[in-house]
């Protein structure tokens, strides 16, 4: 079986085999063994879920994520999507910052400094709690930026008690043990990131949390799982 989450194409052959594993003994077809995992997941079709899956994440250890992707503006304007509160706060959520490295910065869940800030490169945000998310960027040809998502948790974070309360039938449980990300965590970044993708074309993003969060909680058990064989 195929270890999810280390590249695109270790992920598509996961869910490949997952929907093969239902096939096996029946005399349904592939396709519709295919059909039938993408519906069980919330997606209307297997291209639909083979759509989302081409932009999961990479697991780069079990606590860093990546996320990339490509936008169709320069990198003076991606650096404003990803520097600027106003801008943050229209295709991510509701941010308060002070962009200088030290200073403070606000998102609903959660607060810290900035701890890394390179102009038109990246920048970190460092949370109080521990761990930090980053965002780079790089210039990829006329009116192309390639945007990549790095995200980090600390071994010793736990899952906070109003995630739990609140998400306790999304993935929650963290598979990976304390401070590896769970399902709500990479399904939130996956959003945000095709959420960043369709900003730049000046477009709405297409709203698949619930789904993607049932398709990472197999993902992320199945990428601890391997490790641990």
């Amino acid at each position: 079986m195929a270890r999810p989450l280390v590249s695109e194409s270790s992920t598509l052959q996961f869910l490949t085999d997952q929907a093969a594993k239902r096939g096996n003994g029946t005399c349904g077809d592939p396709t519709s063994s295919q059909e039938s995992l993408a519906r069980e997941y919330g997606f209307e079709s297997w291209t639909e879920l083979i759509q989302y899956a081409r932009n999961c994440c990479v697991l780069l250890d079990k606590s860093t994520l990546k996320f990339t992707r490509k936008l169709r503006v320069d990198l003076p304007t991606a650096w404003k999507f990803i520097s600027v509160a106003e801008e943050l706060s229209t295709w991510m959520f509701e941010t308060k910052l002070e962009l200088r490295v030290g200073g403070r910065f606000e998102f609903p869940t959660w607060g810290g400094v900035i701890e890394k800030l390179e102009h038109l490169n990246c920048i970190r945000f460092r949370a109080d709690e521990g761990g930090y998310s980053e965002f780079q960027i790089e210039s990829a040809g006329p009116q192309q930026t390639a945007a990549r998502v790095i995200d980090y948790l600390p071994g010793h974070l736990e899952v906070p008690g109003h995630v739990k309360s609140e998400l306790d039938e999304i993935g929650s449980s963290q598979p990976g043990g304390p401070g590896t990300h769970w399902a709500g965590v990479l399904a939130g970044w996956h959003s945000g990131s095709d959420s960043l993708e369709a900003y730049a074309r000046n477009e709405q993003p297409r709203a698949k949390y619930g789904p993607l969060v049932r398709v990472y909680s197999d993902l992320v058990a199945a990428f601890h799982n391997s490790a641990d064989s």
